[in-house]
């Protein structure tokens, strides 16, 4: 099920986004405080229940 991913820390969530993002750091930097900044930002995953 894909449901809204919320409520994580900056390590899972640096985690999460280097699963499904270039590898680049810098990057993946940028994106951890979008999520975490931004109102229009949201992050969903597969539940694996």
């Amino acid at each position: 099920m894909i449901c809204k991913v919320s409520d994580l820390s900056d390590q899972v969530l640096h985690e999460f986004l280097s699963y499904c993002m270039s590898p680049v750091a810098e990057r993946i930097e940028t994106e951890c405080s979008n999520y975490k900044t931004r109102t229009n930002r949201e992050l969903y995953g597969i539940n694996g229940e």
